[in-house]
């Protein structure tokens, strides 16, 4: 992790410009997440830190009459600003335990719009690559066809440089 930030602080123009932080919970991937917001931060840079549940919600509930956002706003501010950590991936299902069209839809769009614009996420999930596929795969599906949750991961593979944070859990 620190060797991506400082690599990037310095100017490198070639690798890979997402990090993906997996691991079990507790093993301190938000802090190491936050401490290179940090670093970049002194740094003189941009950045902003959300969870990706708290950002789907709001996304969401930027559809109601009298919302203090709209959704391109906020799809603005998370697609624009250089440095992005985007915390817990893997858990914006609702209540019925599914994941949303309109989330994955979002998730997607705010991928690759980073991408494509180069700017720099940092992602962490308790989940690894294939659990994330598994966990937006709809009900019923059969592995390898293809769904919204497929071409995010597709993306973040493509686009990310990561690592299993391994350890006990630091909560218990």
């Amino acid at each position: 992790m620190w060797e991506f930030v400082q690599r990037h602080l310095a100017g490198d123009q070639h690798s890979k410009r997402m990090f993906y932080l997996g691991g079990q919970p507790g093993r301190c991937k938000t802090g190491l997440a936050l401490s290179a917001l940090k670093e970049v931060l002194k740094s003189g840079r941009r950045g902003l830190y959300v969870m990706t549940a708290e950002l789907m919600l709001k996304l969401q509930s930027s559809f109601r009459d009298g919302s203090d956002f709209s959704q391109d706003d906020l799809i603005k501010s998370v697609t624009s600003v250089e440095w992005l950590v985007l915390d817990d991936l893997g858990v914006e299902s609702g209540t019925s335990q599914e994941v949303s069209a309109y989330t994955l839809k979002s998730l997607y769009l705010i991928i690759q719009k980073r991408a494509d614009k180069g700017l720099y996420t940092i992602i962490t999930s308790n989940l690894s690559l294939k659990d994330l596929e598994v966990y937006w795969r709809p009900a019923g599906m059969k592995d390898g066809q293809f769904h919204e949750g497929l071409r995010i991961v597709e993306r973040l593979k493509e686009f990310c440089e990561g690592c299993t944070v391994a350890g006990r859990n630091q909560r218990a």
